[in-house]
């Protein structure tokens, strides 16, 4: 007994298929190219289709790197301009309810205690984005500072970079990945 397929689960099917193909690499190398019709190549076709599906996609594509909630960004920052200061970035949920940094500045830097100014600043963030906006000015700094993740910390608009050295063990209630690779970036 035949089955009836619509137009749209027919073409439900072929996007499904092209998909597919776009996702498995090397697939297309096993296929050979037909040959050339009205002095149209085949391969090119394939090409032109595979580069306008594979194109888009590869946009799309989440960076694994980025954090993608909040406390994915928690932990210790070093600050090159202000060597072995303090920098935490965590959710304060007593004082202040929401994310904030606790920090030192020195002159130039905290290797000797005396003299370190301590601060707490609020930051913003919106669950997903690969920025977070720091609120400066209770330490006499600009309000609505972006700070965008890159790679392995924060950098600024002046391109200060804030270097992660220490990542925060995931919150309550939150299990790592069971995967022994995934485990081992969790805490990286």
């Amino acid at each position: 007994m035949a089955v009836k397929r619509s137009k749209a689960g027919r073409v439900l099917v072929v996007a499904a298929a092209l998909a597919a193909c776009c996702c498995l690499p090397g697939l297309t190398s096993f296929v050979s190219a037909p040959a050339a019709q009205d002095g149209v190549s085949q391969q090119g076709r394939r090409a032109a289709l595979l580069a306008a599906i594979a194109v888009p996609s590869a946009a799309h594509a989440a960076d694994p790197s980025v954090p993608k909630q909040a406390h994915e960004w928690f932990g210790e920052y070093s600050d090159p301009q202000h060597p072995f200061c303090r920098r935490m970035l965590r959710f304060d949920q007593t004082t202040y309810g929401s994310i904030i940094v606790e920090g030192k500045d020195g002159n130039p830097g905290c290797q000797k205690l005396k003299g370190t100014q301590p601060w707490i600043i609020k930051v913003d963030y919106k669950s997903g984005a690969d920025s977070m906006t720091f609120d400066f000015s209770p330490k006499g700094g600009p309000s609505n500072v972006v700070g965008k993740w890159d790679k392995n910390g924060i950098v600024f608009p002046d391109g200060n970079k804030w270097t992660r050295v220490f990542k925060m063990p995931p919150p309550p209630g939150t299990l790592p990945p069971t995967d022994p690779a995934q485990a081992t970036a969790w805490y990286a």
